[in-house]
Formats: C-alpha cells, sequence, structure tokens
C-alpha cells in the first residue's frame, strides 16, 4: 500500500505486508487432522482403560489409540522435515524479496 502523506501532512513510506508459509486452508487441514487423531487416540485409550478396569479385554481399543497418536506423531514429524527442507527456499525468497526493495529504495522519487 503506498501513500504520499498521512493527515497530518507529514510523508510517509510504502508498507509490505508478506507471509512466506503455505495458504491457511493448508494450515487447517493439518491442525483438524491433528485435532481429530489426537481426540480419537485419547478416546481409544480411555475406552481401553476401562475395559482393563472391568477385567475385560481391551487389545483392539489399546491399539487404535495408540494407531491414532502414533500418526499424529508421525504427521508432526513430517511437517518438521518438510520446513527444514524447505529452509533453503523461503530463505531465497525473502532474500529475493528484500532486495527488490533495496532497488526500490535507492531509486530517486519521481516528480511530481
Amino acid at each position: 500500500m503506498a501513500h504520499d502523506g498521512d493527515r497530518r501532512g507529514r510523508r510517509a513510506g510504502s508498507v509490505l505486508h508478506a507471509r512466506f508459509s503455505p495458504k491457511p486452508a493448508i494450515w487447517t487441514g493439518f491442525m483438524l487432522s491433528y485435532i481429530s487423531l489426537i481426540t480419537a487416540g485419547c478416546f481409544g485409550l480411555m475406552f481401553a482403560a476401562s475395559f482393563l478396569v472391568i477385567g475385560r479385554s481391551a487389545w483392539l481399543s489399546l491399539v487404535l489409540g495408540c494407531a491414532c497418536l502414533a500418526l499424529a506423531l508421525g504427521m508432526y514429524a513430517a511437517a518438521q522435515v518438510g520446513q527444514r527442507l524447505a529452509h533453503a527456499q523461503m530463505a531465497e525468497l525473502r532474500d529475493l524479496v528484500h532486495d527488490a526493495l533495496a532497488e526500490l529504495r535507492a531509486e530517486p522519487p519521481a516528480a511530481e
């Protein structure tokens, strides 16, 4: 957004807001997956614990609960690996934007 000046007549510069990340829908999908898997895992483990307390076999609930929690941990680990792999590209993008802005700052203002 470019400004020629503010309400008091002072000169103001341009303001650039940027985010180098995936679309918000992707983050929402990840969070929904985490919440679903963790909730299902906790429910399965609590169900297994209640079966064990009353003396019944709970192997299926225990396996499903642990599997859900393991999937959530696997997703987290994959996200961390992806962030490490993308770090160089993010740095390159950031440097490209900084260089472009530095070139704009170096140009003299246009005559009015």
